[in-house]
């Protein structure tokens, strides 16, 4: 089976999302940019550690959306994997 990416689309205001950045000590980034966000592994781990992030920046958990890519679909909008 082929591996599946996951990135994480967040509304952080009403006028701004953001893509989530997750990184090697576990806590959260964001970019604005499709290009600089990093995929997680699998879908619960992009929820979990969403929702987290969250209640911990806001203290409820905002709008989000996780959207499901394969390794090509991201090499098509040029996202590292590592």
């Amino acid at each position: 089976m082929e591996q599946k990416y996951y990135l994480v689309l967040a509304e952080v205001s009403i006028f701004q999302t953001v893509w989530l950045i997750p990184r090697e000590d576990g806590s959260i980034g964001w970019t604005d940019e499709i290009k600089q966000a990093k995929p997680f592994l699998s879908y619960e781990e992009a929820k979990n550690k969403t929702e987290a992030h969250m209640q911990s920046v806001f203290e409820f958990i905002a709008s989000y959306k996780i959207i499901e890519f394969s390794i090509e679909e991201l090499d098509d909008f040029l996202i590292a994997t590592s």
